[in-house]
C-alpha cells in the first residue's frame, strides 16, 4: 500500500471529501462557516495531521499536507483554506514551541479539540509578514496584548490563535514574535463582516483580540522571526495554497472532461474541433507547470527538514517559493477562465451548471490577492539580482 491510500484509509478520507463535496455548493451560496465539514475534519483525525506521533498525532509529513489539501480543493476551496491555514499553525507549533506549549496544545488538536487561527494581518502593517504594530506588554509574570486584524480566516470558529506581535512598546515593527494562544485567554470582538466574490465559506472577518498568556506561549523567542518565516511560515504556506488552488482548478477540470465526454450531453462545444482541442491542451499544460513547480518544491522542503532547514533561508530557494506561489495563483486562475471560454454561457458561466466553474473561478481569483502578487513579483525580482548564478 502506497502512501497516498494508506493515509485515505486511515482517516477514511474518501467519507471527509464526500460531505464536504455535498456541502461545498451551499457553503458557497449562504457565505456560511462549513461547521460540519471541519467538524469531519477534526472527527477524521485530519486537524491532527501534522502533530507528532510522540504527542498522539500520526506525524504527517509535507508531502501528506500537500496531498490532503490538494483533494480537499478539489472538493471545496474554503474548507481547504481553514484546514490548510490551520495545519500551517499546527506545524510552527511543532517545531518552534517550547515544550509546555507542545505538551498543552498538540494531544488537543491530534484529538481534535483545537482549531488554530492565523492572525497575521493588521489595518497599519497590512498583509506584511515580517512586521508588526500592537506590541506585547507584561501584566505581572505574563504576557499581555490587545491585537486587531481585519482579515482572520476562520477566527470567529476558532479554539486559539497564533499572532504576530511586536516583542515590546519600545521594540521596532520588524522585532516580531509569534504567540499562541487559547480561546479562553482572551476576549473576542468581531470587526466588520465577510461578503467576498470568492471563498466566501471562510468567514474571514476581522476581529479583536485581548488578553495575556504565560511567556511559555512564544514561539522560539530567542530567534529571528524573519528566519523562523523562511524555514516554516513561508514554505508551508506557499506550497499549502498552491496544493489547494491545483486541487480547486484540477477538480474542475475533471468535473468538465466528465460533462462533455457525456453521451447526449445537450449541446456544448464540438469535441472533434481543433480548437477546442488547442484550447484543452492549454489547460492541461497550465496545470502540469503547476504539479511540476509544486512537487520540486515539496521535495526541496522535505530534503531541507531532513538536512537543515536554515536552507530554506537561500536566494535561489526563496525564489523557488516565490516562483512556486506566482505561478499557482495566476496560471490555476488563467486555467479555469479557459475553462470557462470551453464551456461557454450555460455550463461555463452559469452559476447553476452541473460543471461548478463559476465557483472555481470566483475561488480562485482570491490567489493572486493572498500576499499580494503585486508585492511579491517585486520582491523576488530584488532577490534575482542577488543570485549571481542563476540556480534554477
Amino acid at each position: 500500500m502506497n502512501r497516498e491510500a494508506m493515509l485515505e484509509s486511515k482517516f477514511d478520507l474518501e467519507s471527509v471529501l464526500k460531505q464536504v463535496r455535498k456541502s461545498a455548493p451551499h457553503v458557497d451560496a449562504s457565505s456560511e462557516f462549513p461547521s460540519e465539514n471541519l467538524q469531519a475534519l477534526r472527527s477524521s483525525g485530519l486537524c491532527g495531521l501534522m502533530v507528532p506521533e510522540s504527542y498522539g498525532g500520526p506525524g504527517g509529513s509535507v508531502s501528506d499536507l500537500a496531498m490532503v489539501a490538494e483533494k480537499l480543493g478539489a472538493a471545496c476551496l474554503s474548507t481547504a483554506l481553514i484546514w490548510g491555514m490551520h495545519c500551517q499553525q499546527v506545524d510552527l507549533v511543532v517545531h518552534y514551541g517550547s515544550e509546555a506549549l507542545k505538551r498543552d496544545v498538540l494531544p488537543r488538536v491530534a484529538n481534535g479539540e483545537v482549531y488554530i487561527a492565523s492572525v497575521t494581518t493588521e489595518a497599519k502593517t497590512g498583509a506584511s509578514l515580517m512586521s508588526a504594530d500592537a506590541a506585547l506588554g507584561h501584566e505581572g509574570d505574563r504576557l499581555s496584548f490587545q491585537r486587531a486584524s481585519p482579515v482572520v480566516t476562520g477566527g470567529a470558529q476558532a479554539d486559539g490563535f497564533l499572532m504576530t506581535l511586536r516583542a515590546g512598546a519600545e521594540a521596532s515593527a520588524k522585532d516580531v514574535r509569534m504567540v499562541y494562544a487559547d480561546r479562553d485567554e482572551v476576549t473576542v470582538a468581531p470587526q466588520g463582516g465577510w461578503n467576498s466574490l470568492g471563498m466566501r465559506g471562510t468567514a474571514s472577518a476581522g476581529l479583536s483580540l485581548e488578553g495575556s498568556v504565560d511567556p511559555s506561549r512564544i514561539l522560539a523567542p530567542g530567534r529571528e522571526f524573519r528566519e523562523i518565516a523562511m524555514e516554516n511560515v513561508i514554505p508551508t504556506g506557499h506550497i499549502t495554497w498552491a496544493s489547494i488552488w491545483l486541487g480547486a482548478a484540477r477538480g474542475a477540470f475533471r468535473a468538465l472532461i466528465a460533462w462533455m465526454r457525456r453521451p447526449r450531453k445537450g449541446g456544448g462545444p464540438d469535441v472533434t474541433s481543433d480548437h477546442l482541442r488547442w484550447q484543452l491542451a492549454r489547460v492541461r499544460t497550465e496545470l502540469a507547470v503547476v504539479d511540476a513547480l509544486l512537487r520540486d518544491a515539496v521535495e526541496e522542503y522535505e530534503t531541507a527538514r531532513r538536512e537543515g532547514v536554515e536552507r530554506m533561508c537561500s536566494v535561489p530557494n526563496r525564489i523557488r517559493l516565490n516562483t512556486l506561489k506566482l505561478v499557482a495563483s495566476e496560471r490555476t486562475f488563467a486555467a479555469v477562465d479557459q475553462m470557462i471560454e470551453i464551456g461557454g454561457m450555460g455550463i461555463g458561466y452559469n452559476e447553476d451548471s452541473a460543471v461548478p466553474l463559476a465557483r472555481a473561478f470566483r475561488d480562485l481569483r482570491s490567489a493572486s490577492l493572498t500576499q499580494s502578487n503585486n508585492r511579491l513579483w517585486s520582491d523576488t525580482g530584488s532577490l534575482v539580482l542577488l543570485d549571481r548564478q542563476v540556480e534554477l
